[in-house]
C-alpha cells in the first residue's frame, strides 16, 4: 500500500527476521470501519493482505450477515508481521513486546484510514486497543469460532448479534 511506505520497511522487532513481508492490511483508505485483529497467519504472510485465510472468510460472512460490507472496512492486526520463531514457520501468538513495537504503525494506519468506527477482533486487539478506542465494538476472533464449529459454533450467534447492534450504531454515525 503506497499510503504507508515507511511501515513496509519496519524493523522494530524480531519478527522482521522471520517474515516474508509486512502485512499492512486489506481494504481501501479511507474506510468507514477499521478492523484490528491479532496477527497475520501464513496465508496472509504469503499474500501480503490481512484476513485472507479461513478466519478472514468467516469474518467477511459474519460482517455481511450483520449488514456490514467488508468493502467498507480496512482490516489490519495488532502486529503486521507473521508471528513465528522461524522464517515462514508455524503460527504463534504475538508477544506483548511485539505488539508494543508495532503499535505506532497500527496507529499510523488508523490515522490514514480515518474510520467512523473500530471493531476489535479477538483478545489481543481488545487487550491492547480498547483503551485507545474505548467506543470500539469488540468481538470474538473468527479463528476461535472455527475451532468451536464455525457457523454452528455456540458463540457465532452472539458475535453476529454484537455486530448487528454495532452496525446500527455505525450507520447512525455515518449519517451525522
Amino acid at each position: 500500500m503506497s499510503q504507508f511506505p515507511d511501515i513496509r520497511r519496519c524493523r522494530a522487532c524480531s519478527l522482521a527476521k522471520v517474515r516474508r513481508r509486512v502485512v499492512i492490511g486489506r481494504g481501501t483508505v479511507p474506510a468507514k470501519i477499521l478492523v484490528i485483529g491479532e496477527a497475520p497467519g501464513k496465508s496472509e504472510d504469503i499474500l501480503g493482505q490481512a484476513f485472507v485465510g479461513e478466519a478472514g472468510r468467516l469474518l467477511d460472512k459474519m460482517f455481511r450477515a450483520a449488514g456490514i460490507e467488508p468493502k467498507d472496512c480496512y482490516m489490519t492486526n495488532t502486529v503486521l508481521c507473521h508471528p513465528s520463531d522461524t522464517f515462514a514457520g508455524p503460527n504463534r501468538e504475538p508477544l506483548p513486546e511485539e505488539i508494543a513495537a508495532c503499535m505506532g504503525n497500527v496507529l499510523k494506519i488508523a490515522d490514514g484510514v480515518r474510520p467512523v468506527a473500530v471493531i476489535l477482533v479477538g483478545d489481543y486487539a481488545k487487550r491492547f486497543y480498547s483503551s485507545i478506542f474505548p467506543d470500539a465494538i469488540q468481538i470474538t476472533h473468527p479463528a476461535a469460532l472455527l475451532r468451536t464449529g464455525g457457523l454452528s459454533s455456540p458463540y457465532y450467534r452472539k458475535v453476529k448479534r454484537i455486530l448487528e447492534i454495532g452496525a446500527e450504531r455505525i450507520k447512525e454515525k455515518w449519517l451525522q
